[in-house]
């Protein structure tokens, strides 16, 4: 075990009255629980969610304590948007359902510690996009990549060209990804795909960028996009046997989020 690390926070759960659980991400031993006093005022403080640390450990019993933590990253604008701050919920419920495997440990921090600076500065429009791409690369991380460029019955490329032909594709769980339709039996499919909803799948993954610029009117951008998270989250649960509750809570907000502004647009336009 190693007693210095660097450190991401996915959950805090109050333990007693006395004391809390933090379950961590370090970079170099996967997911950890530490315990945390109340008397111990400077970590209670200054030790939060959203941001990144270097931590120096102690050993415990039953669990491991703090001894110092050193900030390097704060990102405070997650905390004041609910909807960023359910996606960080979202993920840390998928990431701790793995178990305590250090495999591929120093991808996932990476992964994560990029997920949190683009919540942090990006627009309303890329939440959702920065939501699917990390969950992409988490399932392949832990083995369960989806295959998102070839049929995985036929092998046949389907990476949307000018060339591409299908209006429709087939996505399975249990076959692991997209599947021309009629090449496996109807039960093995969650869900099916338009032409436009895989080309938009395959760039999500492949852009780096926080920005999501994709030309396609914003509410069927968003009725897209719910569609991926939902066939994602169904791939997810089908992998992990339980279901996802961050997914339930985040279609809720987004939801009445997108309802808001949709409204506040509307009263804005009688005015103008």
């Amino acid at each position: 075990m190693s007693l210095y690390n660097y450190a991401i926070i996915l959950k805090i759960k109050h333990r007693d009255q006395i004391s809390s659980i933090y379950t961590l991400y370090t970079y170099t031993e996967g997911l950890k629980d530490v315990i945390i006093f109340r008397n111990q005022k400077f970590l209670f403080t200054n030790f939060k969610l959203y941001n990144v640390y270097f931590c120096i450990f102690k050993k415990g019993d039953p669990l491991d304590q703090i001894k110092y933590i050193l900030p390097l990253y704060h990102y405070f604008a997650i905390e004041q948007h609910p909807l960023k701050t359910i996606v960080w919920e979202y993920l840390s419920e998928f990431i701790i359902y793995q178990l305590y495997s250090q495999e591929n440990s120093e991808l996932i921090y990476n992964l994560l510690g990029s997920t949190l600076s683009q919540l942090n500065n990006c627009t309303e429009k890329a939440i959702l996009p920065i939501l699917l791409r990390s969950l992409y690369f988490l399932l392949k991380y832990f083995g369960w990549q989806p295959q998102l460029y070839t049929c995985v019955k036929t092998g046949e490329s389907l990476e949307v060209t000018k060339t591409f032909r299908y209006s429709n594709i087939g996505f399975s769980a249990s076959y692991g990804g997209l599947v021309k339709l009629g090449k496996i039996p109807r039960h093995e499919y969650i869900g099916i795909l338009t032409k436009e909803e895989v080309d938009i799948f395959q760039k999500i993954i492949r852009l780096r960028s926080n920005t999501y610029n994709f030309r396609v009117p914003l509410k069927k951008f968003n009725k897209i996009l719910i569609h991926l998270e939902y066939l994602l989250c169904k791939y997810i649960e089908y992998h992990i046997g339980r279901r996802m509750l961050g997914s339930i809570k985040f279609g809720k907000v987004f939801v009445e989020r997108t309802q808001y502004f949709d409204r506040l647009n509307m009263e804005q336009d009688q005015f103008e």
